[in-house]
Parts: C-alpha cells; structure tokens; sequence
C-alpha cells in the first residue's frame, strides 16, 4: 500500500496553524509528525485539523515541547505509546501504529551549551531511545522514526559557519550517539535517495541565515528494512520556511511504494 508521511518542528502549532492547514491541503500525506507544538493535549486545535480531514494524536506540554501525529481520516491507528527517556517527563516521543508501520514521533534535546547538564540530558535521551527501538527492529517490527534529531550526522550536514565543533547538533558525541541509533538497522531516508545534496531542514532566524541558505540537517527519517524498501520519494518542502512568520524549520516528506 502506498503511503506518505512527513515530519515537521512546527515552533508552536497555534501561531503555525495556517501553515499546518497549508501543508496538509497541498501535500496531503498520509500521517504528519509535528514536534515542538508548545501547547498542552487539551488545547490542541483538533477542531481544525479534522475540518482539514486529519484525526490529531497529542502528546502535548505547556510552553515547551510537545509531539502530534496527524492521521488522515480513515487510516486507523492503534498502540499509542507516550515514552520517556533520560530522566526528565518532557512530552518527547509518541509511538502509535498506522497502515502496517509503528510511527515513532520524536523531539530529541537540543543540548546546548556543550558540557552542560542539558547536553548529558540530551546525550541520555539518545541512549534511552535507542535501548528502546533496538529490540523491536530486532523483532523485525516495521518502524518509522521521524522527527526533529538535534544532530547533524557529519560535517557536510551542517552549512552554518562556527557550528562544527561548538554547536550541540555537530558534536562528536551528539553524531556518535545517533549512529548507535542509525546502526540498529535503519536507513536514513533522506541520504538515501540524495547522498551528495544539502537537504537542510533548518535555518536560524537570526543572521540572515534562510536567505543565504545557511541551515542544518538535524531534521530526520529513519526506516527498518522492510520498509526502506519501498522508499520511492524524500525531499524537503522548503517553500513552508519561506511563507511570512514560517517555522524555522521546513517539513521532511517521504513517500512509501
């Protein structure tokens, strides 16, 4: 069965709801992964999701972080699981089961400054998560990890000049923690079908770092075995960093044959 996703760092789904709405109406994917909703469950706009043709699956905290996956009408989903990791209650991660694919929904910790207790957190984090996908895919489960990572995974990941070396996202423990997580047996979607290109999915308000094309890859889609296979299509929707009061990052799209 043929089927899309997407993730997405919205920075607040209320002030980005246009956006959201836009997206949906224009990509249509099957299943929307939206981190840092920075609103609790309760007052999440499911209202006008549904009017968009989408059932909205929260896992939402007040003024930080916070997950939702999106599901359009009619595909059924069960087994939500809301996991933590790394000894804090952050509304991190959502695991629910959609169209035959266990879709993990994940905010990783940013962890700046390095050396710090946020930056052992998000270390922490990391290392839990891991611990907690690695049987399945052992299992032979088919799974689907998207989201906002925090980690550019090599050097040529990172177009922001001073980020090497200095930034959380570009650390060596940051990048060795993520192939912990990447070498369990996932494909990383987008270097799959573009191994040589910049597909940043982050641009830094500040610096005029969106109009010189500065950005980051931290925003990621990583895929079992099974369902690497039927990778036919992954690309970043760029044009929703552009719109006026954007998100600072830009929506991962894959499509599944």
């Amino acid at each position: 069965m043929a089927l899309s996703f997407a993730t997405w760092n919205v920075n607040s789904v209320r002030v980005r709801l246009p956006h959201v709405l836009d997206f949906l109406a224009t990509e249509q994917p099957d299943v929307l992964m939206l981190q840092e909703i920075k609103v609790e469950t309760g007052k999440f706009p499911r209202l006008e999701i549904a009017g968009a043709g989408y059932e909205a699956v929260v896992h939402g905290q007040k003024s930080y972080n916070g997950v939702a996956t999106l599901l359009r009408r009619g595909l059924a989903h069960d087994a939500v699981a809301t996991p933590v990791f790394g000894g804090r209650d952050d509304a991190r991660c959502l695991v629910l089961r959609a169209g035959g694919i266990t879709f993990a929904n994940c905010y990783f910790p940013n962890g700046n400054p390095p050396g710090s207790e946020n930056f052992a957190f998000k270390l922490a984090w990391t290392r839990g998560f891991t611990g907690f996908v690695a049987p399945r895919i052992r299992a032979g489960e088919a799974l689907v990890i998207a989201g906002d990572m925090n980690v550019c995974p090599e050097p040529r990941d990172c177009g922001v000049p001073g980020a090497e070396g200095a930034d959380s996202t570009c650390m060596p423990q940051s990048r060795a923690a993520w192939r912990e997580l990447l070498w369990q047996g996932f494909t990383d979607a987008a270097r799959a079908l573009d191994p040589h290109g910049n597909p940043w999915t982050y641009w830094d308000y500040r610096s005029g770092d969106w109009e010189a094309d500065r950005g980051l890859r931290i925003d990621h889609a990583l895929l079992s075995p099974d369902i690497a296979e039927r990778l036919a299509g992954c690309r970043v929707a760029k044009r929703m960093r552009g719109l006026a009061s954007p998100s600072d990052h830009a929506p991962l799209l894959c499509v599944l044959e």
